[in-house]
Formats: C-alpha cells, structure tokens, sequence
C-alpha cells in the first residue's frame, strides 16, 4: 500500500513508523524531511509545503498514485486539499486540532466518499488537563485509520471549559 502522511515528521512520526513497519510505502510531505530513522527503507520524503500549491501539484504529479493518506494541515490554505485528494484512489483521513470540536459550532459527520475526520482532543487527569502526547496522537489517530469510522476523537473534549 502506498500511504501519504502530510505533516510526518512532527507529531504523526509515529503513524509512519507504524505503517512503514507493517509494510506501507510511506511518503512524507513535509518541509524538512524524515528523520525517523531507517524503516526498511519504506520511507521516503517529498521536501515542500503543503502552502506551495503550484509546486505541490507538479511534485505529486511525478510521484503518482496513492492508495491512502493522513493529513494534519491547517485550514487556512484552502487550495492544497484539493491537490491532496486529487492523488489518492482510497481513504482520506484528516487531522483537526481540538478547536474543530468547538460546541458553539455543530459537530459535521463527514458524508459517504468525504474525508473522514479524527479530533484531537486533551487528558483529563488528576484534576487538571494536558494536550496529547505524540504517542498518544500516533496511537489514536492509527486506530482512526483502521476503525473506519467516519468521525473519531482522540482523547477527550469535554467538558470544553476544561481544555488546557
């Protein structure tokens, strides 16, 4: 399987780790390139932005199909999405910060054939809240990938009004 991770070498180290050690071509979209270490050579970096959306469009052009991807972009570059989606035949699965679990906004389950969505929430405990670990975002967001839910939280945002 070949699998697009947008934002790999940050918090999602992890997932490709995890999906290149169980037999995924993994390509990492990010700006600097994969530090991860040696993942039977199952790992390879394609060194852009996703921001750079005429460049993002001709380097995904040579790189061809792929059958899956996990993205974590910011929606404040509308164009690249598309771009994104334009090279993957299979599941789409994208990674929203806790804010899109807002409740002064209605939460949207994803349609048939949309983008599925995974949330990233915080911990509560021992009286407070924390944000997720990487590892914990690797975790939830792998068992995002392979739950096929159209809609996923990794762990939890709520009460809201206690978020970190």
């Amino acid at each position: 399987m070949r699998t697009l991770v947008v934002g790999g070498t940050g918090m999602l180290g992890g997932v490709v780790t995890a999906l290149a050690n169980d037999g995924d071509h993994v390509t990492v979209l990010a700006r600097r390139g994969w530090r991860g270490g040696s993942v039977q050579g199952r790992v390879s970096s394609l060194l852009l932005g996703y921001r750079q959306t005429g460049t993002l469009e001709l380097a995904l052009k040579h790189n061809g199909l792929f059958d899956r991807m996990v993205a974590w972009i910011h929606p404040d570059t509308p164009g690249a999405f598309g771009i994104l989606q334009q090279v993957v035949t299979g599941d789409v699965l994208c990674v929203l910060g806790s804010a899109d679990a807002d409740p002064g906004f209605p939460a949207r389950i994803p349609a048939a054939g949309e983008p599925r969505e995974v949330i990233l929430g915080f911990v509560r405990e021992a009286g407070h809240s924390r944000w997720l670990t990487d590892a914990e975002i690797s975790v939830g967001v792998l068992q995002a990938l392979c739950s096929g839910e159209p809609r996923s939280v990794v762990g939890t945002v709520t009460p809201w009004s206690e978020r970190p």
